[in-house]
């Protein structure tokens, strides 16, 4: 019984450290497109546009951080669960890391239209919704894979 517990906190852990990894990554691939869509939008590339990357950058860091980290928490458990019923697979690590992804970055997005969007064109923000929901599901089905490597390791 104590061997499990502390196989779950080694999990837990990890599933802590590759969300905030899937975080980072995620948001810098949501910030560079939309320096590329303000880029190809502009029809020029100055200064400022590195300025709005980093912001992007910033303000995804910060609304997706706390999604990422419980997220990445909650599939390491489930993906523990899954093993020690023997039924886990990377396949199925990489569903479930992508579904969760998914849902976080839809609720991320739901939080941002419902709160803090006040004006804009309505094509951008599809655009911006609709990244983010991929990129999230992509992220969350690579700490899927990891985790899944993690995970049976930890077990062994």
């Amino acid at each position: 019984m104590e061997t499990k517990i502390n196989d779950l906190r080694k999990i837990s852990k990890q599933g802590l450290a590759q969300g905030a990894l899937s975080t980072l990554i995620g948001s810098a691939i949501f910030a560079f497109f939309n320096a590329v869509a303000i880029f190809v939008y502009a029809q020029t590339f100055e200064t400022w546009v590195f300025g709005v990357l980093l912001i992007v950058f910033g303000i995804s860091v910060v609304l997706s951080v706390v999604p990422g980290l419980y997220g990445g928490r909650w599939l390491a458990h489930l993906l523990y669960r899954d093993a020690l019923a023997g039924s886990l697979t990377r396949k199925k690590a990489i569903m479930k890391g992508t579904i969760l992804g998914m849902f976080a970055g839809f609720g991320i997005c739901v939080f941002v239209v419902t709160f803090l969007y006040t004006r804009g064109d309505f094509n951008i923000l599809i655009f911006r919704i609709i990244s983010a929901v991929v990129i999230a599901g992509w992220m969350g089905g690579w700490a899927g894979a990891k985790l899944v490597d993690n995970i049976a390791h930890i077990l062994k």
